[in-house]
Formats: structure tokens, sequence, C-alpha cells
């Protein structure tokens, strides 16, 4: 090769540099399509872009180094059908291609990137654009196995409670095993695989159960399981147990900070019957904590269908912060599963002026 040459195909070597204060070409660059609809498509698919273009003028035109949002790859060029190096000048009159990847990997629902097209070429800057509806690799419907108001008393002595879901993965797979599933939870396949509506999916039917010693209370999971498709498959659970009593609010509300003196402060909780049918005797209440802080009563609303506990501020309390403990208890001769239960009281009564 003569000297300061380098083999290779014809006009290779280091593209020129060129910079963006570089004067303008006289030419245009006028793409075919400036954006592309790629309809609905499922996490993990991939999607090839291609925008076809056309230089017209009399100059050659230079393209930079395009601006890419998330989703794409970083783009190349063609020059008639040659691979092109982004600051290397195009010729007059050539037409080539900007090509790209779209990954679809880490989004759902509405998509939408861009390719910011720059260039020395008078119609430039110009926005190349794509949108896409993407599915999840895997669809649950419902969206939730949801068991709402179960009285443990019945759970223990009926059939389990059960909820059937639906899974259309994007293609065909195989759930290979459950992953730490709460003891409570049983989760298994029912029915034969069948074709998604598309042709291409699949779909599993699968039974959520609850096991009748579900603890009494609420409970949120998202049972996890490995697939053949290498993405984990997520079913969301919540369910609601109660048992013969339920407690308005939850937790006893805080006093906060009340002035010295103020008696009308006061803060209550409701317990209730979970059922009209299975009355609750009246509770015990025994204080532990400060003395001469909290004045403490219980109110016979409805006898047997609810009690509320009563809490307010003794006038005589002295500043500072009190801290005490309500237990409450029930009668053993019961023949309610009744669990023993504690509020944790709390106040701070300010210095007087």
């Amino acid at each position: 090769s003569p000297a300061g040459r380098r083999p290779g195909r014809r006009g290779s070597g280091p593209p020129p540099v060129i910079t963006r204060d570089q004067s303008l070409s006289r030419s245009r660059i006028d793409f075919e399509v400036t954006h592309i609809d790629l309809g609905q498509m499922y996490q993990e698919e991939t999607r090839d872009l291609e925008f076809p273009f056309q230089c017209n003028g009399p100059d050659p035109i230079t393209l930079f180094e395009p601006e890419v949002s998330c989703g794409c790859t970083a783009p190349s060029l063609e020059v008639e059908g040659e691979p092109w190096e982004f600051g290397k000048p195009i010729p007059p009159g050539a037409a080539g291609r900007v090509l790209a990847v779209f990954d679809s990997k880490k989004f759902q629902l509405d998509k939408a990137s861009s390719i910011r097209i720059l260039g020395n070429a008078v119609n430039l800057p110009v926005q190349l654009t794509l949108k896409a509806f993407i599915l999840p690799l895997f669809q649950v419907s419902p969206r939730m196995a949801r068991f709402d108001n179960l009285l443990s008393r019945e759970l223990r002595r009926n059939d389990r409670p059960t909820r059937y879901l639906e899974v259309t993965g994007a293609k065909e797979f195989e759930i290979l095993r459950w992953i730490d599933l709460p003891e409570w939870l049983e989760i298994r396949e029912v029915e034969e695989p069948r074709p998604a509506p598309d042709g291409v999916g699949q779909i599993r039917k699968l039974e959520v159960a609850l096991n009748p010693d579900v603890p009494v209370g609420r409970h949120s999971t998202m049972a996890m399981a490995e697939t053949s498709l290498g993405k984990d498959l997520a079913i969301q659970v919540y369910a609601e147990v109660f048992g013969p009593v339920r407690y308005f609010p939850e937790a006893f509300p805080r006093f906060g900070l009340v002035q010295p003196g103020k008696t009308e402060v006061v803060r209550a909780v409701s317990i209730r019957a979970t059922q009209d049918r299975l009355p609750i005797p009246a509770p015990r209440i025994e204080y532990q904590g400060d003395e001469n802080v909290f004045e403490i009563t219980l109110d016979e609303k409805k006898p047997g269908l609810r009690y509320d506990l009563i809490v307010g501020v003794l006038p005589e309390a002295s500043p500072g912060r009190h801290d005490g403990k309500i237990l409450l208890t029930w009668p053993e001769d019961s023949e309610l599963p009744l669990e023993p239960r504690e509020f944790d009281l709390s106040v701070i009564i300010s210095q007087s002026n």
C-alpha cells in the first residue's frame, strides 16, 4: 500500500472531525418516516428500528452522534448499504438508514422513545420517535387473589376458601417451583394449559387456597414462582381474617401534648363482635403504668355486641411524659377463642403557665 494509507475498503480510515460550529451544508436530509408505532409487544422483546433517509442537495452532509432517550440502543448508520460512521461526510444524493434496537425489558404499558438526529444539514436537528404498548411477560387475571372478611371460627370448620386466577404468558411456559410461600397459603395448577387468544402465548389456571390455620389479622404477600422463561411470576394475595372480636381502631390513639387540667381530652377504642350471632362477653380491664394519670372506663354500648374502652387524662396528673398499658382479657368460661389484647397509652402534660 502507498505510504500513509491503510489497507481496507475504499474511504476507510479515521473520519474527519466535524464540530458543531462548522458552516452548514446547503443540503438537507429527508427521512421517509419519522415516527414508528410498534403497537403491542411483551416485556423482554426487542424490535429493530429502521429510519430510511435521502440526502438532497449539492453538498455532503455530516451527522453527529444522535441523542437517544431510554429504551433504544445507540443508533448506527448505514449509507448505500454500507456501515457508516457518524462524523464522516455523506455524499450528495446518497441514501441511507438510521438503525437502532428498542428493548422493552424495563418498561410496561405506554412507552415513548426518541432519537434526535444532529448534523450540519439545513433541516437538522430532526426528532425520530417511536411508541409501544408493552404488556408484562405474565398477565394475571384477576390481578389479586383477595380474601375479605373471613371469620377464623368458620374457616376452621368449613372447606378452605379458594380463589382462581388465570396467568397468560407471552409464550409457552412452565411454573418450575414456588419460592418461600407462607405456611397459610397454597397455590397449585388446575386444568391443562391452553393457547392464548393471540395463538402465541399460553394460559395456565391457578387455584389459590388458604389453610385453616391462617392467623387472625390482615395478610398481604407476593407469592413468587420460578418459570421456564427465566423471569419470576408474581401473584399478589391479600387475606383479612377476623376472630370473634374486632377493634376500631386497631391501636389506641395517642394523646400527644395535653395542657394540665384539660379533662375533656379523651381517647377511645370500640370493641365489637364480628358477627351479631356470636355475642362476646364483657372484657376485663387491667391497667399497668404510671399512677394518677389516666381514667379508664368500659362503656357497654350494646351488651354482647359492642363495648367502648374510654381513656381520659386526670386533672391532677403531673407535668411530664407518662406511659401506661391496658391489658384486656376475657372470662375463662367463654366458649369463643378470645385472645388477650394490650393497648399502649402515652401522654405528655405540659408545664402550667
